[in-house]
């Protein structure tokens, strides 16, 4: 066990989380990660409507008697309050225990979630205003480095360096995440300051992830080298797999396209039906560059027990040391 103020916020075991992850952010798959000792997440992005979700968080709840948190991704021009108002009704409803938010400021929505008697944590790749959020309310930072699959900020800074400043000017617990793998991964960001990690990439490498089987050994035959950086065009850049769609998506993106066709190509709907079919060209891939660390697929509680059980063995051995 690796005590953190953040494992003690919600009596768990580990300081792990399984980000949103795309399309994968499901009661089947969040459970395992909330029975194996971290915290699973549930993606509003997954579903449909408000009363899916719904029916989702009451399956996650049969199958887990663990904490676990709901991302929900706030898009700027796009996303309509009063939708994301019925979600954290549904949170409310449903006694879940935190809401991460991402992709905007939360602030109209912040006394809902408090009022709810939710955990705020805002999930954020600029150390300013990771501050700004501890200001507003937030009790729990997630910081995104350059490396994070999905949307990392345009400042191109890594994890590395803006984990360690977020944890150093916020006093509140703040969790790494991007390019997370392993207990070294974990180790470093404890050794920076922070309560724990967030990992997407390395979680699709697991048995129990409901991707298929040839996305999974994309990410064992792949290295760091191999994902690319999409969507600049429309303001909303994604890290993501180096594979055909992406390819095609940037070859758009070069010569210049319309948002219209280029929905053709990045559509959340082409990429759900990629992960079933196991066609890994057929649509965009969210990775990082940790794809250079994971050798094996292995189930979630094995994944989770060797990370922390390496994260401590590196951690007592550098106090020997020293």
């Amino acid at each position: 066990m690796l005590k953190t103020r953040f494992t003690e916020m919600f009596g768990i075991k580990y300081p792990i989380v399984q980000g949103g992850m795309q399309h994968l952010g499901l009661a089947d798959f969040a459970s395992t990660v909330s029975n194996a000792g971290g915290m699973g997440t549930l993606n509003i992005t997954c579903y449909d409507t408000p009363e899916e979700f719904e029916t989702d968080v009451i399956k996650m709840k049969t199958l887990t008697d663990k904490p676990f948190i709901v991302n929900i991704s706030l898009v700027p021009d796009l996303t309509k309050g009063e939708v994301i108002r019925k979600y954290i009704d549904i949170c409310a409803k449903q006694k879940v225990v935190a809401i991460e938010t991402a992709g905007a400021d939360p602030s109209e929505f912040i006394s809902q979630i408090k009022e709810a008697g939710i955990k705020l944590i805002h999930k954020t790749p600029s150390a300013k205003i990771a501050k700004r959020m501890e200001e507003k309310g937030a009790d729990v930072i997630t910081i995104a480095g350059y490396e994070v699959a999905g949307h990392p900020s345009t400042d191109g800074i890594g994890t590395f360096v803006i984990a360690n400043k977020a944890a150093s000017i916020c006093s509140i617990p703040v969790l790494a995440a991007g390019g997370v793998a392993d207990g070294k991964g974990l180790a470093a960001a404890l050794c920076l300051g922070c309560e724990g990690v967030v990992m997407g990439t390395r979680f699709v490498a697991t048995k129990e992830c409901l991707i298929s089987d040839n996305h999974k050994q994309y990410i064992i035959d792949h290295t760091e080298r191999d994902t690319v950086l999409i969507q600049q065009s429309i303001k909303n850049m994604a890290r993501v797999a180096d594979n055909m769609a992406s390819r095609l998506a940037a070859e758009m993106e070069s010569r210049g396209t319309t948002l219209q066709e280029l929905m053709t190509v990045i559509s959340g709907k082409r990429g759900r039906v990629a992960y079933r079919t196991g066609n890994v060209d057929g649509g965009i891939f969210a990775a990082s560059p940790a794809m250079g660390l994971i050798n094996e697929i292995i189930t979630v509680q094995g994944l989770m027990d060797n990370m922390c059980a390496d994260a401590k063995s590196i951690i007592d051995g550098l106090s020997k040391s020293l």
